[in-house]
């Protein structure tokens, strides 16, 4: 019994400290100079030496490590005034000659993170502002050249009938000359005489009535 509950203790004091932000990750290791780290530091903490270490998931594999206590990784971290919450970037430059580790180290607070984020929703929501904006554009613009078309077939139509009241068929290029120069409808004479039930005798370069 007492053995339970001191399990049970010792199970709530790991609990608490979790809740406190505990460094529970593996260690990380820089193995090739260039090799960059792109995480959120999310605990700070000291090693069995009192070295301060701080603690990152890594954002690519959301896996958290606590990362290097070398002095000049932690001086550049400091030096930038991070704090839990804010995203970083860590490149490795390899040793000095004198076997030091060197690091040069980027962040990007929790707040401009945020603000970053919400400057790309609202370019995301402008773009499919615009893009709906182009979409009724564009079916307006197909509605347009439908009743464009329609209203050309129609004065084609007429002046067709008009000419062929007295002929059973007629050369293209009479047809084509009355359509676009007299009537300046701008068609294709060949394809409106097709698509209002004409034949076409390509031989003869005729249209004519069936």
């Amino acid at each position: 019994m007492e053995d339970d509950e001191l399990i049970r203790k010792l199970d709530k004091s790991l609990e608490k400290r979790k809740k406190e932000g505990g460094a529970f990750g593996q260690f990380y290791v820089f193995k090739e100079p260039g090799e960059k780290f792109y995480g959120r530091i999310v605990d700070k903490t000291t090693d069995r030496f009192n070295r301060e270490r701080y603690v990152a998931i890594q954002l690519e594999t959301k896996e958290e490590f606590i990362l290097p206590s070398h002095k000049v990784l932690m001086s550049e971290i400091n030096n930038i005034e991070t704090k839990i919450g804010d995203y970083i970037v860590i490149e490795y430059l390899g040793k000095s000659e004198k076997g030091v580790y060197r690091y040069v180290v980027a962040k990007l607070s929790d707040v401009e993170k945020k603000k970053d984020e919400e400057e790309i929703d609202e370019i995301a929501r402008d773009v499919d502002e615009i893009l709906s904006e182009e979409k009724v554009e564009e079916q307006e613009t197909k509605e347009e050249e439908v009743e464009e078309k329609k209203d050309i077939l129609e004065e084609a139509s007429k002046a067709l009938k008009t000419l062929f009241e007295f002929y059973d068929e007629l050369p293209l290029s009479e047809v084509d000359y009355y359509l676009n120069d007299i009537k300046k409808l701008n068609v294709d004479s060949k394809k409106v005489a097709i698509e209002l039930g004409y034949e076409i005798d390509e031989k003869r370069k005729m249209i004519v009535k069936r």
